[in-house]
């Protein structure tokens, strides 16, 4: 029997979102988290959110967590609890990058099934440690690892090395994203790629110094497109790159025009369009109309604030709430309906 998970949200909202600062409820480990470092957050078609940490997967029904953790003598766990990017395919199965090994989660049997790197075999993965996992519009699956990027053989069960002519060897890719037929690879050090799954043809976006309009730096860490087509880009040192659709330069958010740092992590847009930027000390709201910046960098100091200042993920589920995901302080939650919801459990009949 199915079960279906709706989140009810039953307070007339608060504020819309730009007009009033994010007041917080937290999620930690007396809530039963299973570690503080929340590294990704993801909702699954079921309404079930669920969160890597460094020790374990944590699914969250809004009242408890449940938690998954490797057991060496059973190969149908996770491979590590060291869980770095999650996603979820068209048939609903979860898909879960740890620092040991890909994992694919059977909701049903949860049950996993494990992916490694395999030196004789070129149809495995490219490297153990997955730093990003994406699904593109067609359901394709791209994986990011510490040693380039795969593409997932659905029909045959592995997967496809994608070089692009040897950029991505020994190459760590941190972020990746669709638009149309062009896959934008955030990596460590070749800078931005847009790579045409069409034709196989590329453009490398790479910082210039004698270009004040290029890429500020070559150390990706994430990337987003908006609503308009623009794209956002997260660096490790030099705060956010904005690449406006049609473009072919850069403008720029960093500490000297308000970010609250210029070492990036996570970046989203908001259901009302504005740019939420993650970043080592702070949380970052940007208006793209206006270029004004609201800064969320205290924390602990007074109700609503953020458990801590260091932001690893930001992710907004399908009723609007913002879940933020911190370095040492757990869960952030904010929805804009008002602090508390309710879950209702519907079996279809």
């Amino acid at each position: 029997m199915k079960i279906y998970l709706s989140i009810i949200l039953f307070l007339i909202p608060l504020s819309t979102f730009g007009k009033d600062r994010y007041h917080f409820s937290k999620l930690s480990l007396e809530s039963g988290l299973s570690q503080i470092t929340v590294t990704c957050i993801h909702e699954d078609k079921k309404g079930f959110m669920w969160f890597g940490t460094r020790n374990g997967l944590n699914r969250f029904d809004g009242y408890r967590f449940d938690v998954y953790t490797t057991d060496l003598e059973n190969n149908t766990s996770i491979s590590d609890n060291h869980v770095q990017c999650v996603a979820e395919d068209a048939e609903g199965n979860l898909w879960v990058g740890t620092s040991n090994g890909l994992n694919r989660l059977d909701k049903g049997t949860e049950k996993f099934k494990r992916y490694f790197y395999d030196s004789a075999n070129p149809a495995s993965l490219s490297n153990n440690t997955i730093t990003a996992i994406y699904f593109d519009t067609n359901n394709n699956l791209w994986i990011g690892t510490r040693d380039g990027l795969n593409l997932y053989n659905k029909a045959t069960n592995s997967f496809d090395r994608i070089a692009i002519d040897n950029l991505l060897i020994n190459n760590p890719v941190n972020a990746i994203v669709r638009k149309d037929d062009i896959l934008y690879i955030g990596t460590f050090s070749q800078g931005l790629i847009a790579y045409n799954i069409a034709d196989k043809q590329y453009k490398v976006y790479k910082n210039n110094p004698d270009d004040m309009k290029s890429l500020s730096h070559n150390h990706i860490r994430a990337i987003a497109i908006d609503r308009n087509g623009n794209l956002w880009v997260g660096t490790y040192h030099d705060g956010v790159n904005l690449l406006r659709k049609g473009e072919n330069s850069f403008s720029f958010y960093n500490t000297k025009n308000g970010l609250t740092d210029d070492y990036v992590r996570c970046i989203a847009e908001s259901p009302q369009g504005e740019i939420l930027v993650g970043t080592f000390n702070g949380l970052n709201s940007i208006d793209p109309k206006t270029g004004e910046i609201t800064q969320y960098k205290t924390y602990g100091s007074n109700e609503g604030d953020l458990s801590h200042y260091s932001i690893q993920s930001i992710y907004f589920d399908r009723s609007q709430t913002l879940w933020v995901g911190t370095y040492a302080g757990g869960i952030n939650y904010y929805s804009r309906f008002g602090q508390k919801f309710r879950f209702l459990i519907r079996v279809p009949t």
